[in-house]
């Protein structure tokens, strides 16, 4: 009887170290929060035209500590998962020319990416610029996963937007916006 006891107290000790982390798991707490960063977007008067449009291209970096919940959870954070990513385009500049006339052809492509990843949507027709205007950039072959690896590392990261536009002498800045879910446990 002294053993059979022995034993039950062996399978219950060993069964609580194999179960830590799914105890654990218990204590996630998830953050909701944006990641943003802006893309200014340049064509000056002097850009020539090539098969009638003119290319650009624009580079911006966002660092994830600079953001509250990030930097308040940077040593508990398990995971961060991208739940949604927006371009909105928050200011134009055009001088004297007519706003209709203003798009970003189609092929133009926005990315988001690290040393290691990169996450690519393509413009599949043209988008049409005007302030306010907005571009859901889609879970598509479900791109928003390698988009949560970059995010999961917290370093700085790089987006970027290159490919033409129908006028020259503008200016465009498009406002990038990573909705994100913060997965840290205190413990």
């Amino acid at each position: 009887m002294k053993n059979l006891g022995i034993v039950v107290l062996m399978v219950l000790l060993s069964a609580s170290f194999t179960s830590c982390e799914k105890i654990k798991g218990i204590f996630d707490v998830d953050v909701e929060t944006t990641l943003s960063g802006d893309l200014e977007i340049d064509i000056p008067e002097s850009a020539t035209k090539a098969a009638g449009y003119y290319e650009f291209e624009s580079f911006a970096v966002i660092d994830p500590t600079v953001n509250d919940d990030v930097a308040d959870n940077a040593d508990r954070i398990k995971e961060i998962t991208a739940d949604g990513i927006i371009a909105t385009v928050t200011n134009v500049s055009i001088g004297d020319q007519p706003t209709d006339d203003l798009v970003l052809f189609k092929g133009t492509t926005f990315t988001i990416e690290n040393s290691n990843i990169e996450a690519s949507w393509e413009l599949q027709s043209e988008w049409p610029i005007k302030k306010g205007s907005e571009l859901k950039l889609e879970d598509v072959q479900s791109i928003y996963g390698e988009v949560s690896k970059i995010l999961t590392t917290v370093e700085p990261f790089t987006i970027s937007c290159i490919g033409a536009a129908s006028l020259k002498g503008i200016s465009i800045t498009i406002a990038i916006d990573i909705k994100t879910t913060i997965t840290g446990n205190p413990f």
